[in-house]
């Protein structure tokens, strides 16, 4: 088993999710506490400065797995969700579960004044200014999207029919309101009661219940089976070396929570299915799995496994590799009766099947619009991604002015754009827009260490932007020059700076010239796209960073990229 060290201040804050997915799951794991007192100006330890210094991003929260180091709260916990199973079950619902916690992120934007205002000891007057005009209105927006989604969704939870990892996020985010009397109003009547429901959970209740005080302001969800499979495959070696990348975990977590011996994985390859065998219409169910999970690699290296009640993109695959795929053959291990009749059912998966038998009806493509203004901005990097892929979509923008936005803003999911629309299923927010991309096609990381990995990169670059946005706002709000120049200089610069460093960091590390891995990632293309934005608002000097322009560099001179770049509209931000 893994040896995981979760490192952060002596306070719930933004490490419990991550503590919280721990105990939920089984898993041991090492909390280390940092006290509120090494961390007083003038007075910080020797051991806390020592540590942030050799912390990823010069700050906590930070994970560490037997060498492995993640930092950023939301990557973290991202991918302990994933690992054990509260991320959702199917892309959709990761997506969902992403921008609900991207949503939390930017109202915390707002929240922090407030808190930082009591720590540093301003007036009743000044405090009560900033909660009134600053914090109230953003957190009565944010809450009433949660009571909404909580509404829409019968089950009780925040996305599906399961906990997720944004039900840890927001209901721990409803104590701490509910601690300094912010949910007393008789509006937020439903979501006390569905943070007490998240709370008296009883994997949780335990934890809870003898967790320090201290404040800062089952997979069984759906029916598994366990099938194992020999290959007997041509491309037997070829195979063997894909599968190396590649977790398997047994889902099971309050029982066993281990990846199998590499060796295990490619000569016994191990499926779980996550979907009930009521459902005919997935009549070669097994088959299509074993098809898809091959022919994802072939075509993108892409290592991800996907949920099987998604079969969209299985499909299509197998129709593309169908030729290449008529010498695959699998024989069954399974020797117990029950088995052999499963598997006499799924005649596709018969030993000696050296053409595919497929019965499922063809299913088209998903249908895709993006929703943005009519800038590069936010949506940019999906847009990229969706050329990269050759995937068609619709790309509807918005001009400022023209009475479009004002119509179209109480019908998008948190009141803002980007919006994603899949087959009328809506995502927002942009970083779980992209990385529910990048997923499907291939460019978020190969394996789940390098995903957490970008996942962290575009969060950190979330974090500069919270600043950097300050800036622009001021521009925009008509401030003086003074007081532009003292954000400038006291904000947006130093965010700035801090940024380019760790930016610079990775890619002093990187062999391949990436940000992750020796491949491109959407971590790539966001970052990529914001210093072409820099530059073009003179915050940016190409001759300082020469290892962020190669990265550029290289990154537009993708043929795909290329072409796109080439003929986008050419816009300030």
């Amino acid at each position: 088993m893994l040896n995981y060290k979760l490192i952060y201040f002596d306070g719930r804050g933004f490490g419990e999710p991550a503590r919280q997915l721990f105990h939920l799951a089984g898993v041991p794991f090492e909390d280390i506490r940092v006290s509120f007192e090494e961390l007083i100006p003038g007075k910080q330890s020797e051991s806390w400065l020592e540590m942030k210094e050799k912390t990823p991003f010069g700050r906590i929260p930070v994970l560490t797995m037997d060498g492995f180091e993640l930092a950023q709260l939301a990557a973290i916990n991202r991918y302990l969700a994933k690992k054990f199973g509260y991320a959702g079950r199917d892309s959709e619902e990761e997506a969902r579960v992403d921008a609900i916690v991207d949503e939390f992120k930017d109202y915390m934007e707002c929240f922090r004044p407030y808190t930082y205002g009591q720590r540093a000891g301003k007036s009743e007057e000044e405090l009560k200014k900033i909660h009134d005009e600053v914090f109230v209105p953003v957190k009565n927006k944010f809450l009433n999207s949660v009571d909404r989604i909580l509404k829409n969704n019968k089950s009780g939870y925040l996305v599906g029919n399961g906990l997720t990892w944004a039900d840890l996020v927001v209901a721990d985010h409803l104590h701490t309101l509910d601690n300094i009397k912010e949910l007393d109003d008789v509006s937020w009547l439903n979501l006390k009661k569905y943070q007490e429901m998240i709370y008296s959970l009883p994997e949780l209740k335990s934890h809870i219940d003898t967790r320090p005080k201290r404040e800062i302001l089952d997979m069984n969800i759906f029916q598994s089976i366990y099938w194992q499979f020999c290959l007997d495959f041509p491309q037997y070696y070829y195979s063997k070396q894909l599968f190396l990348s590649v977790h398997i975990i047994i889902p099971n977590p309050s029982k066993y929570y281990f990846l199998f011996p590499m060796n295990f994985v490619y000569e016994n390859l191990v499926l779980f299915i996550m979907i009930s065998m009521d459902t005919m219409h997935y009549h070669h169910l097994i088959y299509l799995f074993c098809a898809h999970f091959i022919s994802k690699h072939v075509l993108s290296q892409n290592v991800m496994l996907e949920n099987a009640d998604k079969w969209r993109e299985s499909v299509i695959l197998l129709e593309l590799l169908l030729r290449p795929l008529r010498n695959f053959r699998m024989e069954s291990n399974i020797e117990r009766e029950a088995e052999k009749e499963r598997k006499r059912k799924y005649d596709g998966v018969k030993g000696g099947a050296d053409t595919p038998i497929r019965k499922t009806p063809y299913l088209s493509m998903p249908t895709y619009k993006l929703t943005y203004f009519d800038v590069r901005g936010y949506a940019e990097p999906a847009r990229i991604l969706f050329h990269l892929a050759g995937v068609p979509f619709e790309d509807k923008r918005i001009t400022h002015g023209d009475g479009t936005w004002e119509k179209l803003k109480d019908k998008t999911p948190f009141g803002q754009v980007p919006v994603l629309s899949v087959d009328g299923f809506d995502i927002p927010q942009s970083a779980a827009i992209v990385r529910y991309l990048a997923i499907k096609f291939g460019y978020a990381g190969k394996t789940p260490e390098e995903q957490a990995w970008a996942d962290a990169i575009v969060d950190q670059f979330k974090d500069f932007m919270a600043s950097f946005r300050q800036l622009i706002m001021a521009q925009r709000g008509g401030k003086s020059a003074e007081e532009i120049a003292k954000i400038s200089s006291e904000v947006a610069i130093p965010a700035r700076d801090s940024y380019f460093k760790i930016i610079n960091g990775l890619l002093e590390k990187s062999k391949s010239g990436y940000l992750v891995g020796n491949s491109l990632t959407f971590a790539d293309l966001v970052v990529v796209e914001n210093i072409t934005t820099l530059e073009k608002n003179q915050f940016f000097t190409a001759s300082e960073h020469p290892k962020l322009v190669a990265l550029r560099e290289k990154v537009y001179a993708i043929p795909a990229i290329k072409n796109w770049v080439a003929t986008r509209p050419d816009t300030q931000f």
